[in-house]
């Protein structure tokens, strides 16, 4: 993946015009497939099994169907072919919350089915779940910006919520923003791990 700069992307926030918005489409047309299915391979790589839970699969599922919608979408060379593209990028990412609560049912029906006794999960193989979800997490909350950066500065009367968007990833708020989307499944973990310590 590329690495970019929050000064820059606050910079476009600030000046949003059609040129920008064209060569801002077409590095996101190489690289969000590339992200979008580097968080299909975190799911599907996840620790002790919990990569099998039906949930974690669907949700792995639907980022390979979004890598193969954004593959087949020719790269804009137009205006016209930036604005679908920007269409099918805002239809993405309209949905915050069901890409969490499909991973939080993920770690509860992992329990069930491994019917884990205290033996089973040392707090090390928690802590290496608790690790894995928070860099899918964070990594996803980087793929969001990315991509609602973009759709925000297609609309001009939403230019004020871009740069409040992007000046909220360029400062302190970024790391609470982090920590609030990835303590729900990360905190089942932390549930589990007290369970099962407390009946040791």
């Amino acid at each position: 993946t590329t690495s970019l700069k929050l000064g820059d992307m606050y910079k476009y926030a600030n000046q949003p015009d059609k040129t920008q918005r064209m060569r801002n489409a077409q590095f996101l047309h190489r690289e969000l497939p590339i992200r979008v299915a580097q968080r299909a391979v975190d799911l599907l790589t996840l620790p002790y099994g919990l990569s099998e839970a039906v949930p974690i699969r669907q949700v792995a599922c639907a980022y390979i169907s979004y890598c193969h919608k954004m593959l087949s979408t020719p790269c804009p060379q137009t205006y016209e072919e930036e604005e679908q593209f920007t269409d099918l990028l805002q239809s993405l990412v309209l949905d915050r919350t069901s890409i969490p609560m499909a991973v939080a049912r993920g770690l509860a029906h992992w329990r069930e089915e491994n019917q884990l006794s205290p033996r089973d999960l040392e707090p090390e193989r928690l802590q290496e779940m608790e690790d894995a979800l928070y860099r899918f997490f964070t990594a996803r909350l980087g793929l969001r910006f990315l991509t609602e950066h973009h759709v925000l500065s297609c609309h001009r009367e939403s230019t004020k919520d871009l740069r409040k968007v992007t000046h909220m990833f360029a400062g302190p708020e970024a790391v609470s923003s982090i920590e609030d989307t990835a303590s729900g499944p990360a905190n089942m973990c932390v549930t589990l791990r007290k369970s099962l310590v407390d009946s040791r």
